[in-house]
């Protein structure tokens, strides 16, 4: 009788996460530096493995030092490839970023500690450090609402359980960001003008001022396609056929809230523009990455 070749499977395991070292890579690669950190998320995003997510959430944390950084580079996934990839998932995609929600939040807050660290000891050498913190917090938080979003766009209908848990993960994740956004300007950036030279302070930021421009107009941009869900998957039927789309409710895409916070982000993203690159060329590039 034949025998096959036998064949040796090995499961190579990482020493601090005791998971696969094919996951585990993903958390190193992001500790690294900014650039790996948005490779890695890219990566994870237009994915399907929800333990690769899991494992990124749960042990990446980034240190207080890092070494050398890169200078950022484009990436070769953009946003259509991205939402491609999680459209594999369809309908899953809402269940994955529920039970990814505490997790994501706890990762936003031990690293918001160390951005608060960053702030009260304010140095250019930890400038870098800073960034990939506030980069990592963001792209998180982002990529939260597009899997949320991803999930219930795939749906023939929302129901009102659907929205209002959405609607409840949106608020959460926008007031953490606003909260990034006020350390990176209020308690970081517009405290070391004064402290230091203009030059150091490019010399510094601008490395990572793209992505952050970048991150902003993907924040920015959701608000467009919840409204077109709201209008066309969150109805609420009657006994006279019509129908009319769920209510924000004060969330933060009602009209208000929303234009308030639009004004508020385009504003904080024209400083830090402004700030880094010099009032003469702040226009140009500053403005490519608000949407206003």
């Amino acid at each position: 009788m034949p025998v096959s070749n036998r064949i040796f499977v090995t499961n190579l395991m990482d020493v601090q996460t005791g998971l696969s070292v094919r996951k585990a890579r993903y958390v190193k690669e992001a500790e690294q530096n900014s650039a790996g950190l948005l490779a890695v998320l890219h990566d994870l995003r237009s994915g399907t493995d929800e333990d690769a997510l899991r494992t990124f959430i749960t042990f990446c944390d980034i240190p207080l030092t890092l070494g050398p950084r890169p200078s950022w580079r484009p990436l070769a996934k953009g946003a259509g490839e991205i939402r491609e990839g999680m459209r594999s998932l369809g309908q899953q995609n809402f269940t994955i970023a529920l039970t990814l929600h505490e997790l994501a939040l706890k990762f936003c807050e031990r690293h918001f500690r160390k951005l608060r660290r960053h702030a009260a000891d304010r140095r250019l050498d930890g400038v870098p450090n800073f960034l990939h913190t506030s980069l990592a917090i963001g792209g998180v938080l982002e990529s939260q609402i597009e899997r949320a979003l991803s999930g219930l766009e795939a749906r023939e209908q929302v129901t009102t359980e659907e929205w209002s848990t959405f609607r409840e993960l949106c608020d959460t994740y926008f007031l953490n960001y606003r909260e990034l956004n006020a350390l990176i300007w209020e308690h970081c950036l517009s405290k070391l003008i004064g402290e230091f030279p203009q030059k150091r302070i490019r010399e510094a930021f601008e490395p990572e001022l793209q992505p952050l421009n970048d991150l902003s107009q993907k924040m920015l941009q959701f608000r467009e396609r919840v409204e077109e869900l709201r209008t066309s998957k969150c109805l609420l039927h009657s006994y006279r056929k019509t129908s009319a789309p769920f209510g924000y409710f004060g969330s933060v895409f009602g009209d208000q809230r929303w234009a308030k916070l639009k004004k508020e982000m385009a504003a904080v993203h024209a400083q830090i523009t402004s700030a880094v690159l010099g009032d003469s060329r702040s226009g140009g590039i500053g403005q490519a990455g608000i949407v206003t």
